[in-house]
């Protein structure tokens, strides 16, 4: 049986060491692959438009001007007293805290996967 396509997962934060430690953790998953990584709202936007990601995992200072496709799943990471702070948008799978485990995070995307059109 053949394996299903890996889940596609733009990250974007506005510190380049962040985005490649979350880089690195996704892509040694077996089941996902980084397909962008963006610093601002406006490249997050185009990566998962262009890219045709599944999920962005996107830190909430980033979140205010991002316009996601339909079917794309966001996941917020966010620092422990923010979650008030941040309208979640309606493709937002979830909330996480900046400090998540990272089992937690690849569960978390691949929740979020499973709720997109590839679960359907």
């Amino acid at each position: 049986m053949a394996r299903p396509a890996p889940v596609r997962v733009v990250l974007a934060d506005a510190l380049p060491l962040v985005r490649a430690a979350l880089a690195m953790l996704v892509e040694s998953a077996w089941d996902m692959e980084v397909v962008g990584q963006a610093g601002s709202a406006g490249e997050a936007a185009g990566l998962v438009r262009d890219e045709r990601a599944d999920v962005l995992v996107i830190d909430t200072a980033l979140l205010a001007d991002v316009q996601v496709p339909t079917g794309v799943r966001v996941l917020l990471l966010a620092a422990h007293d923010e979650y008030d702070e941040y309208i979640v948008p309606a493709s937002a799978f979830g909330v996480l805290p900046r400090n998540v485990s990272p089992d937690e995070l690849l569960r978390a995307i691949r929740s979020a996967a499973a709720t997109t059109h590839r679960g359907q």
